[in-house]
């Protein structure tokens, strides 16, 4: 969501219409709108908390307008709300699938950067799971969406749209592989994915953002993030998400961390999530080096990485990749 300046000490943030679909539902939160998609004017009042989405709905063809705002200080409610709504988007037949897939991506999006600045919380953790739900959802139901989703996934690195992109990848290529036929185990999986770095929220930004090469101690610090997550995790997550947080950076050949554990004692889980892990990681702008295009990404993890993944889930995942059946 973009931010607009005021002239008062709010800022507004353009949201979208998308959850403009039950009718009788109640607004947390006060929307506004521009009398024009050019207007340079602040935003008009178009909607008071607690009115309902009809009347939203009805003020809407009343008048002429540009976008939708909220208040900077709503913000968090309105991703609240739009969750909320995020089953009823899913549902409806004559939401455009690419709609449903901005949605989908933005809420996930929310949680996950929720649930890394408070970890501890129940609630948030909840969030992610219900996220998890959505985004199996879409994808199985739909043959196009992992590529429509795919789309949205950020070329920038942050913690939060890695770990949402990585999920992405890795229910498809879950998908694809053929497990997961058990409905709970493609959950877990999925929960995995979305918070396999949430350990990272304990760690320094100086650290995670540091745009040159890290010296030996911060690298140190860097790779306690599994272990951190774990920590974290333990008493809300199954154990095979718990598996993905904790062993994703294992490698093939036994040097990978924390426990240097080689191919017979890597969860499949955790071989799959990492396969997507290193690809998006590879291929978005991260603080200490650029994004590389798809092609040079794999190529790396098949000439250069030798001893870190399964050979046989990486050549399938790149066959997946191209639209080749496995």
């Amino acid at each position: 969501m973009k931010s607009i300046s005021a002239t008062t000490d709010d800022e507004y943030v353009v949201i979208g219409r998308d959850f403009l679909l039950k009718d009788d539902q109640y607004l947390k939160f006060d929307i506004y709108s521009s009398r024009t998609s050019f207007s340079s004017e602040n935003p008009i009042l178009l909607a008071r908390k607690d009115s309902t989405i009809s009347n939203l709905k009805k003020a809407i063809a009343n008048i002429h307008f540009g976008q939708l705002y909220i208040k900077k200080h709503d913000e968090g409610r309105f991703n609240l709300f739009l969750e909320k709504t995020l089953q009823s988007v899913l549902d409806c037949r004559e939401t455009p699938l690419e709609k449903k897939a901005v949605v989908l991506y933005t809420c996930a999006k929310n949680a996950v950067t929720d649930v890394f600045n408070n970890p501890r919380s129940g609630k948030n953790v909840a969030r992610v799971q219900n996220i998890a739900e959505g985004l199996i959802k879409l994808i199985m139901s739909n043959a196009s969406s992992a590529s429509v989703l795919a789309k949205l996934c950020s070329h920038d690195f942050y913690t939060f749209t890695h770990s949402v992109n990585v999920c992405v990848f890795g229910i498809n290529f879950w998908q694809m592989l053929g497990f997961g036929s058990d409905d709970q185990e493609l959950q877990e999986f999925a929960i995995g994915c979305l918070l396999h770095d949430i350990g990272k929220s304990q760690i320094s930004k100086n650290i995670l953002k540091k745009p040159g090469r890290l010296s030996k101690e911060e690298f140190k610090i860097v790779r306690e993030h599994p272990q951190l997550g774990y920590s974290l995790m333990k008493e809300y997550l199954a154990t095979s998400s718990l598996n993905i947080i904790l062993y994703h950076h294992e490698r093939f050949d036994g040097t990978g961390y924390p426990d240097g554990r080689d191919m017979q004692n890597i969860p499949k889980e955790a071989k799959i999530a990492s396969i997507a892990d290193v690809y998006d990681a590879l291929t978005t702008n991260r603080p200490y080096a650029g994004a590389r295009k798809p092609f040079d990404a794999l190529k790396v993890m098949l000439e250069q990485m030798e001893g870190h993944f399964d050979q046989e889930h990486l050549v399938a995942f790149i066959r997946i990749l191209g639209g080749e059946p496995i």
